[in-house]
């Protein structure tokens, strides 16, 4: 074609020949009924539900059916005293995904055929995260025959959890009690009644949009340096900066280094991918709290894109208690490494500490905000 046809072409498709639809004029090309600025289009890029009451229910089904035996040993989970946590649907831009984090802890029974009268019971407790939780028998006492209840339960009881574990996955993957193929779908049908609900009565969920956040200002010498900020006084001396237990954790993103800066340092990203409340200061000194004040600390140090470092507490630590995190983020080959090093945790709450971290906070960043695909660990 000449040149002078090709201006042509151009210049009518700007000028109206093939004129755009417009919101609002009833032109059934737009097709964004929910939302006037077009983000987020029926739910395509993401909705959620929560699936807590479902979890917790199914899954005392299934330990209500939990029996093992040997020789003439039976033994039965008769009751459940409690599961507590979150369990979370995700469909993001057409693919559903699951999170659940659930505290479970009951009662087993050991009966004797060769002794009716002889009972012995114990507890059992486990974190229920993926299909392989670490399991906890015990019973008071000791002798033979308590003894072959504790190899028993080590043996098969085990193995019997670790299937219904699977089992619940299975169905929490399938959907749970949702229709998946309204959530997939359609989901702005169910966004008004279901979908993006609060988890609960004490927490308040912030809007799920995509965040238009800005980027921290940051002073520079040239057009791409970045300059960290640090505190102007001395890093305050922690009792527990030099002893307790140190968690490290190296971690692979499909984000910028500063989508991932921001994933933690924007309280609105915070307080959309953990579900709960967050306010969180970005000057050095400033303070923050995460999911409703359960996580909280100080900023030490901030370099926008490459590093932060925190006093960092859980509620549930002794008071006055911190440890000092420190998180470095670099680009690595198309995709961003974080490493991170924690400081200073008190042993008995080493493992919930790393579980916050793995799950409730990478493992939702990669979910929600679409930086990776869930993992299993």
């Amino acid at each position: 074609l000449r040149s002078e046809n090709w201006v042509w072409s151009l210049t009518n498709l700007c000028c109206g020949v093939y004129e755009m639809a417009k919101v609002g004029e009833g032109d059934a090309r737009w097709i964004v009924e929910d939302r006037e600025d077009g983000r987020n289009v029926n739910n395509w890029h993401w909705s959620e539900r929560n699936v807590s009451k479902w979890a917790a229910d199914r899954f005392t089904q299934l330990l209500l059916q939990f029996q093992v035996q040997q020789e003439d040993v039976t033994i039965i989970i008769d009751h459940v005293d409690k599961i507590e946590g979150d369990a979370m649907l995700y469909n993001r831009k057409g693919k559903l995904k699951t999170l659940h984090d659930l505290k479970v802890s009951g009662k087993w029974n050991a009966s004797f055929s060769s002794d009716p009268e002889k009972k012995i019971k114990g507890d059992v407790k486990f974190e229920l995260f993926d299909a392989s939780p670490e399991i906890s028998f015990s019973c008071e006492g000791s002798d033979p025959a308590r003894e072959r209840c504790k190899t028993l339960l080590r043996k098969d009881g085990i193995v019997a959890i670790h299937k219904m574990a699977q089992t619940f996955e299975d169905e929490l993957a399938r959907g749970a009690d949702v229709d998946l193929g309204a959530l997939q779908k359609k989901p702005s049908k169910l966004a008004s009644a279901n979908l993006n609900q609060e988890p609960s009565s004490q927490s308040t969920l912030p809007s799920m949009q995509a965040s238009t956040a800005p980027a921290p200002k940051v002073s520079s010498s040239s057009s791409t340096s970045a300059v960290t900020k640090t505190a102007a006084v001395p890093v305050p001396k922690d009792s527990t900066t030099t002893r307790g237990r140190v968690l490290e954790l190296d971690e692979f993103f499909r984000a910028s280094p500063m989508d991932i800066y921001l994933a933690l340092t924007d309280e609105r990203r915070v307080s959309g991918y953990t579900m709960r409340r967050s306010q969180i200061s970005t000057e050095i000194g400033g303070q923050f709290e995460m999911k409703d004040g359960y996580i909280n600390g100080e900023q030490i140090e901030l370099s926008p894109g490459k590093k932060i470092v925190q006093k960092w507490r859980m509620e549930k630590w002794p008071k006055d208690v911190y440890s000092r995190v420190t998180i470095d983020i670099k680009d690595n080959e198309g995709k961003t490494e974080l490493r991170l090093i924690q400081k200073g945790i008190p042993p008995e709450f080493m493992h919930e500490t790393e579980t916050e971290w793995r799950v409730e906070i990478f493992e939702r960043m990669r979910i929600v905000l679409g930086y990776g695909n869930a993992r299993v660990f």
